[in-house]
């Protein structure tokens, strides 16, 4: 069962990333918000695709997307083109897709293989449409683009959220949450359970019962998504104190 303690432990721990990383978030967010404003001016119009590769490419770990920046860039500049551009890849055969979608996903987690087949199959997928499919997800509510995500080959409810919220799209900057081993290991280490998109459950959380969390703590759910994934790993590995700890 879900105790007050238990929300308090959380607010805890939420206080001390708060401390470590406040700057950095605010800075995350002025980015997402202005990214979405070039979004709906037109000026990324693969937008859905760079975004699918960025959340691909972290999956398991950040460090992977400084390396696959650093390859992109290198190679456009010794070929003059992007290698993982929309139109690039567009044109590439089997063999070439295959190769260049295992250079975007990230090599050093288990489900690299799983993970490069939801890569190939983005491209196959959505080809001839990407562009249509993004500019409904661009006019679209929140239960609409996770509906219209998640009929997409690969997207799960967790894509469907953490996509949205790198770009900054507005029904996405605060009522959810991307449920992934990172929230669950920071929900384990605070309260002793873990975590669920069903509507209700007596032994996890619910995302709705996390977003109040965040409300009560002064924060949007988007904040607290973000605290976790970017800093709690760095916390938990270095501080073993009370506020970080289930009472």
């Amino acid at each position: 069962m879900k105790t007050e303690q238990q929300k308090e432990a959380m607010h805890r721990a939420l206080r001390v990333l708060k401390e470590i990383s406040e700057e950095e978030i605010a800075i995350a967010r002025k980015n997402a918000e202005r990214r979405w404003v070039s979004i709906a001016n037109g000026d990324e119009p693969y937008w859905f695709w760079n975004a699918f590769v960025q959340s691909s490419a972290t999956n398991g770990g950040a460090g992977h997307l400084d390396r696959l920046i650093f390859i992109r860039k290198e190679f456009e500049s010794a070929c003059g083109i992007d290698p993982l551009e929309w139109e690039t890849v567009t044109q590439y055969d089997n063999e070439l897709l295959s190769q260049w979608v295992g250079v975007a996903a990230n090599p050093h987690y288990q489900r690299w293989e799983q993970i490069r087949g939801r890569l190939k199959d983005f491209v196959t997928t959505n080809r001839c449409n990407l562009v249509e499919v993004s500019l409904r997800l661009q006019g679209s509510d929140r239960a609409a683009c996770i509906k219209l995500l998640k009929a997409i080959p690969g997207i799960s409810d967790k894509y469907a959220r953490n996509l949205m919220m790198d770009v900054g799209h507005p029904e996405f900057m605060d009522g959810s949450f991307a449920l992934d081993s990172r929230i669950l290991g920071f929900l384990e280490a605070t309260t002793g359970l873990g975590h669920t998109y069903s509507q209700t459950s007596k032994t996890k959380w619910t995302e709705n019962e996390l977003v109040a969390i965040a409300h009560e703590a002064g924060h949007t759910a988007w904040e607290v998504d973000r605290l976790i994934f970017g800093f709690w790993s760095q916390l938990n590995g270095k501080r073993k104190d009370t506020a970080v700890s289930v009472p």
